[in-house]
């Protein structure tokens, strides 16, 4: 499954963030069972902190972790490519 968001092709803005808290579950899902890989792509002034953020707290929900257990989750997806940021300014 693909999930897409697109914040200039429409009237309502939809943000990555927006999905990802639409798909809470799944995503963390997607992280503890499923080996996915994250990449995310576009404008680097908000948006990959943003959406790292939700991801940290995605994994700290859903995996009963605290914050720094989930950041060190997220810093393992980054190291092994699970986790990719393609943005531009």
């Amino acid at each position: 499954k693909l999930i897409t968001a697109f914040s200039r092709d429409q009237k309502r803005k939809m943000y990555v963030t927006h999905r990802l808290k639409e798909n809470e579950e799944l995503v963390w899902s997607w992280i503890a069972h499923k080996k996915c890989y994250i990449l995310v792509a576009g404008s680097a002034v908000k948006m990959p902190n943003d959406v790292r953020n939700a991801i940290v707290d995605i994994i700290g929900k859903y995996g009963h972790k605290n914050k720094s257990e989930a950041d060190k989750i997220v810093k393992n997806l980054e190291r092994s490519r699970r986790y990719q940021s393609e943005t531009w300014s």
